[in-house]
């Protein structure tokens, strides 16, 4: 995550090699926050800058993000589908397994 405000002093070229990006990426995704709210000014505003981190990559990352102003890695929980069909009306439908039925205490 990025608040724009707060990048003064950033380390963007170490951060660059730690995400495997050229500066030149680094800049698009900047300026995709500022052009889609330039009227209105929200450089104050929190915006995704990376999703989906490996383990190794956030580790490298919480290492030195004292270096990188304005960046924070939050965690959120993605979900995974075996089937991604209507999903998100019907959840997660699978067989309950005869463990799980004998374990649990219905009334």
């Amino acid at each position: 995550m990025v608040v724009p405000r707060d990048m003064k002093g950033c380390d963007t070229n170490e951060l660059c090699k730690i995400l495997n990006i050229d500066t030149a990426e680094f800049h698009k995704r900047l300026i995709k926050f500022f052009w889609k709210f330039k009227r209105s000014v929200k450089n104050y505003r929190t915006y995704i800058f990376e999703t989906q981190m490996l383990p190794e990559l956030n580790a490298r990352i919480q290492e030195r993000l004292y270096k990188f102003n304005g960046f924070y890695v939050q965690a959120r929980t993605v979900r995974q589908y075996v089937y991604p069909i209507a999903a998100h009306t019907l959840g997660y439908v699978g067989e309950v397994s005869q463990e799980l039925v004998d374990t649990s205490k219905l009334l």
